[in-house]
C-alpha cells in the first residue's frame, strides 16, 4: 500500500505540471537550465529544480496538451531510471526515466483521451509512447497504424506493453499474431509470441482447440537464436498449459517435440518452457493451474497436510 502510494503521489505532482481544466490541459511552462518554456531536450533533464506556469487559457489543440505531458514526464524523470532505461535498449535521450506504474496512473487521469494517442507515439519518447498505448482506443486503431507503431519499437519492454495492453484487446488479436510470426523482424516476431501468451491469459473466450492450433503454430516458428524471440515462444507456451489440465498436456507435448527437434532455438524454448510446466498443480477455487511454488499452491499444501507439512514430516517414515 505504500508502494502504491509514493505512485500515485508521483502521478498527481505530474499531473499538477499538466493541470486539466473542464477536461482541457492549460499550457504549462517549464522553466529549464537553458530558459522559459523550453520543450525538454536531453540536456535538460538532469536540471535539479524546475518552475511551473498556469496559463488560464485552455486550448482544444492536442499539441500544447501533448507538449505539457512531455514536459511533466521530463520533470519527474530520474537518472537512475534512465540508465536502466538504456540498459534493456532505449536509445540514450528517448527515455525520461519515470516508471511504468506513475505512466499507467497518469493514463488513468487522461482516460477516453485516444486522441492523444498518436501524437503522443510521435515524439519518440519511450514514456509517451507507453502512454500512448495506454491511451490508444483498441477497437477504433486501425491495423496498418499498428503496425506503424510496431515498426517503431526498439526493445523488448515497449513490445511487451504494445501487445499486453493494446493488441490482446482487439478482435483479431490472434489473426495478427499469425501474421506476424512469419516476420523476421526481431519485435514483429516476439510480438506474435508476445500476443499469443496475453491472449492465452486473459482470452476466455479461447476453447482448447483453438488452444492446440496456437501450440503447433508456436512450435512450427519457435526455431529462433535470438534471446528475445526464444524467451516470448518460451512464454507463449506457459500460459496456454496453466488453462486447464488437458491443456497442461498440450503444452507439454508441444514442448517436448521441441526438445526433440535438436535445433538449438527450439530446444531451449522447449527445456525453458517444461521448468515451470512441470511444477504445474490444480488450488481449489482457482480456475488456472499455478505453479507449486507460488504462495498459493504453497498455502492449500500447509492447509491439506496440516501440522505434519509445516513440521516436514510428510513423506517420512512414522
Amino acid at each position: 500500500m505504500a508502494c502504491y502510494g509514493r505512485v500515485k503521489q508521483a502521478a498527481i505532482w505530474i499531473e499538477r505540471r499538466s493541470s486539466r481544466l473542464s477536461g482541457i490541459i492549460e499550457p504549462v511552462v517549464l522553466r529549464s537550465a537553458g530558459g522559459e518554456g523550453q520543450t525538454p531536450t536531453t540536456s535538460s533533464l538532469g536540471a535539479k529544480s524546475r518552475s511551473i506556469e498556469i496559463n488560464d487559457e485552455p486550448s482544444k489543440d492536442s499539441a500544447p496538451v501533448v507538449r505539457h505531458i512531455i514536459e511533466g514526464l521530463a520533470a519527474a524523470g530520474t537518472d537512475k531510471k534512465r540508465a536502466s532505461a538504456e540498459r534493456v535498449g532505449i536509445p540514450m535521450g528517448k527515455a525520461f526515466g519515470v516508471s511504468v506504474a506513475v505512466v499507467r496512473e497518469m493514463a488513468k487521469r487522461y482516460k477516453g483521451r485516444s486522441e492523444l494517442a498518436d501524437p503522443l507515439w510521435a515524439t519518440g519518447y519511450h514514456e509517451a509512447r507507453l502512454l500512448a498505448i495506454l491511451l490508444a482506443d483498441p477497437k477504433a486503431i486501425s491495423r496498418a497504424q499498428l503496425e506503424v507503431w510496431l515498426g517503431d519499437v526498439v526493445s523488448w519492454d515497449l513490445c511487451h506493453h504494445l501487445c499486453t495492453d493494446l493488441v490482446r484487446r482487439r478482435p483479431d488479436a490472434l489473426a495478427l499474431a499469425k501474421r506476424w510470426i512469419k516476420s523476421t523482424k526481431l519485435y514483429v516476431r516476439r510480438a506474435a509470441f508476445s500476443t499469443i501468451a496475453a491472449c492465452a491469459v486473459h482470452d476466455k473466450t479461447l476453447g482448447d482447440e483453438a488452444l492446440e492450433a496456437v501450440l503447433n503454430l508456436i512450435v512450427e516458428h519457435a526455431e529462433d537464436p535470438r534471446p528475445h524471440v526464444r524467451q516470448a515462444a518460451s512464454w507463449a507456451i506457459r500460459p496456454v498449459g496453466k488453462r486447464n489440465t488437458k491443456c497442461m498436456r498440450l503444452a507439454k507435448c508441444a514442448a517436448e517435440r521441441l526438445v526433440k527437434s535438436n535445433e538449438d532455438g527450439g530446444v531451449w524454448v522447449g527445456k525453458d518452457a517444461l521448468c515451470e510446466l512441470n511444477t504445474l498443480v490444480s488450488v481449489a477455487a482457482r480456475d488456472r493451474l499455478l505453479t507449486s511454488k507460488s504462495g498459493t499452491a504453497r498455502k492449500e499444501r500447509k492447509h491439506t497436510y496440516g501440522r505434519a507439512y509445516q513440521a516436514g514430516n510428510v513423506g517420512k517414515e512414522t
